[in-house]
């Protein structure tokens, strides 16, 4: 597993790339997490642990996003390669699951805190993110494929 930041400072490369994933809008992005960061200095005493930081400080960032509705998919583009773009790409609820638990190596009971939902939930929709992720990867990876769908005037194809 994944070792947890131990600082707030620590945190904020992965509260910027959460929050940058799900807004896909990089100055909302970072007004969230600064937002998350003012609100969290209200129980920063109450974090026990360096292991509990980030999953409350996601926790917290997470909420601020369902509450803004900042959460939108770009237009989808078959020739996005790198991760991120693919991720960018799901469903905000598998985009939420797939950064939590796989990118983050949070446990499923700190990705369920974040997602709002219970870890059968997570566990399913980490699944089928894994899945969505591989399908979009596959599909950028194949360069004749993305020429074919971005040209609307394709010469037509000529039977023997």
């Amino acid at each position: 597993m994944a070792q947890h930041p131990a600082t707030v400072t620590d945190c904020l490369p992965q509260l910027r790339m959460f929050a940058r994933v799900m807004c896909n809008d990089v100055e909302r992005a970072d007004d969230l997490v600064a937002r998350c960061l003012s609100q969290a200095q209200d129980h920063l005493s109450e974090i026990s642990d360096a292991q509990s930081l980030l999953p409350a400080l996601l926790n917290d960032l997470a909420r601020l996003i369902r509450e803004q509705e900042v959460v939108r998919a770009p237009p989808a583009s078959l020739t996005d390669r790198d991760p991120v773009s693919l991720i960018r790409q799901l469903p905000p609820y598998h985009r939420n699951v797939l950064m939590t638990v796989t990118v983050f190596g949070l446990r499923y009971w700190e990705a369920a805190a974040i997602c709002d939902c219970p870890i059968g939930t997570i566990k399913s929709r980490l699944n089928r993110a894994k899945a969505a992720f591989a399908i979009n990867a596959s599909e950028a990876s194949r360069p004749e494929r993305a020429r074919i769908h971005t040209s609307s005037h394709a010469a037509p194809v000529q039977r023997v």
